[in-house]
């Protein structure tokens, strides 16, 4: 297969950009359940306390998973089928979702379904004898589905069978946040994984391969199934599976690792930046919710602020860095509109929508003077704006 390179030519040194992105948002703990709409709010907060030099607050690319076990049913069925559940979009904490969304400080993506577990796996354990599955068993009671290791989601599933499973865990995020994800990530992956994520949709494959701070690329000897490559560069296109290849440059787990710290993060990222890379963060959700939250939004807040002090810094999502990769220009739904990128000084930006006003960020200027093709091409520089459109 040929070298799978960027297809676009972006000055990050010079643009500077921040991807936050965290993993397992939807995820139900024993005792407590979901994140709650008051930790989202407190979350939301934060990041809009600090903006980037667009005038655009700090954003989540929030991974979620899209399954829970539903103990009751699965009881009720004498353990012989899986079966789940999901808030409904009209439950409190959808809305929140959705609120941080139009906030633009919250923008999910998918991560998978039922968090690093197959659900093969752990009905064949909940119906089988021995020490593994007593332990299951006695977890189950406590409504509990992991079992302390990774048991790969897709496990002892045939290719239908995950076709099947991929599917629903799509069309439900699409039903829960009003649009199709743009991005997936699980180090769960086999090679099937991506051409059915493709075919689902799926444009962009998050943490394909990640570095830790010291530049060193982390291999999971403890995953041999993932589908990683230590050797795919950032933003590498696969034109056979239309997929785009991002990576994870950054660690900021920062609850749990002492020298994660924001003043010991801050320098890896300008280290991406030289690098002519943007830095692409990896986080999770349990640093900002439950008994470590007051800590790891502290720390958070922390951070962003120090960005913030840097200048000339702008935050971007997971799909706006793959359409970033795919054309140059990239868009993201916006209260006024469309929150328009464009950052090769090549790219044509060509847009579905018809725009009637185009705004420079962040000085405000209008440029409704560049709107061409009837309101769907945008002749503008290198820079970021807000295209108002038609209704």
């Amino acid at each position: 297969m040929e070298n799978m390179v960027p297809q676009v030519d972006i000055d990050w040194k010079d643009i500077r950009a921040v991807v936050v992105e965290s993993d397992d948002w939807g995820v139900g703990e024993p005792g407590r359940g979901l994140e709650t709409p008051r930790e989202l709010e407190t979350l939301y907060q934060v990041l809009e306390s600090s903006k980037g030099t667009d005038g655009q607050p700090a954003v989540f690319t929030a991974f979620t998973c899209m399954s829970n076990p539903d103990y009751d049913a699965i009881r009720k069925n004498g353990f012989t089928e899986y079966a789940d559940t999901w808030p409904a979009p009209t439950s409190e904490v959808a809305r929140k979702w959705l609120q941080g969304i139009g906030r633009g400080v919250y923008f999910p993506e998918y991560h998978s379904n039922l968090h690093h577990t197959s659900p093969v796996v752990w009905m064949d354990l909940l119906r089988g004898k021995g020490p593994d599955s007593d332990r299951a068993k006695e977890l189950f009671e406590k409504h509990s589905f992991a079992q302390g290791r990774h048991i790969p989601e897709f496990q002892g599933m045939t290719i239908k069978t995950m076709n099947t499973w991929i599917e629903t865990g799509i069309a439900r995020f699409t039903d829960t946040f009003g649009y199709a994800p743009c991005a997936a990530v699980t180090s769960d992956a086999y090679p099937e994984t991506e051409v059915l994520w493709s075919s689902h949709g799926i444009q962009a494959v998050s943490l394909k391969n990640s570095r830790n701070n010291n530049g060193e690329v982390v291999v999971y000897d403890t995953k041999p199934w993932n589908n990683q490559d230590p050797w795919m560069p950032m933003g590498g296109f696969n034109r056979f599976y239309d997929l785009v290849y991002l990576s994870r440059n950054v660690f900021f787990e920062c609850t749990q690792y002492t020298d994660q710290t924001p003043e010991n993060v801050l320098p890896v990222i300008r280290t991406c930046w030289d690098g002519n890379e943007p830095a692409v963060l990896t986080s999770h959700r349990k640093h900002y919710v439950g008994g470590t939250k007051a800590e790891g939004l502290d720390k958070l807040a922390h951070l962003l602020q120090m960005l913030e002090k840097e200048g000339h810094v702008r935050f971007l999502t997971t799909a706006e860095l793959n359409l970033l990769y795919r054309h140059g220009w990239s868009t993201r739904r916006h209260k006024n509109g469309l929150l328009v990128r464009k950052y090769d000084k090549n790219a044509r930006v060509k847009l579905s929508l018809c725009v009637e006003q185009l705004i420079s960020l962040p000085e405000g200027r209008d440029c409704s003077d560049k709107i061409a093709d009837g309101g769907h091409e945008l002749s503008v520089g290198t820079g970021d704006y807000i295209a108002i459109t038609s209704p």
